[in-house]
């Protein structure tokens, strides 16, 4: 199992960044990196972006906004509330 990083923006760009960087939002949120846990070994970083593009947060709507998510819970069509 493997964690890979993950930063997003408002252009819905997706893209696989160095482990050192802290989940957060930036730039007004405009930027957004979150961490993805338990990735199987197998599984590339090409799939696990379609994923986590295919997967709705809407954490946000309860001024909670989760910075770190499981491989499990990524899926298309998934939507992740809480």
């Amino acid at each position: 199992m493997k964690s890979k990083i993950i930063k997003t923006n408002v252009q819905t760009d997706y893209s696989i960044i160095m482990n050192r960087a802290i989940p957060g939002n930036y730039d007004d949120a405009r930027i957004q990196v979150r961490t993805i846990n338990n990735i199987p070994d197998d599984i590339s970083d090409k799939k696990l972006l379609h994923l986590f593009d295919c997967t709705v947060d809407l954490t946000w709507l309860l001024s909670t906004t989760r910075l770190t998510f499981d491989y499990d819970e990524l899926g298309e069509g998934v939507i992740i509330k809480c």
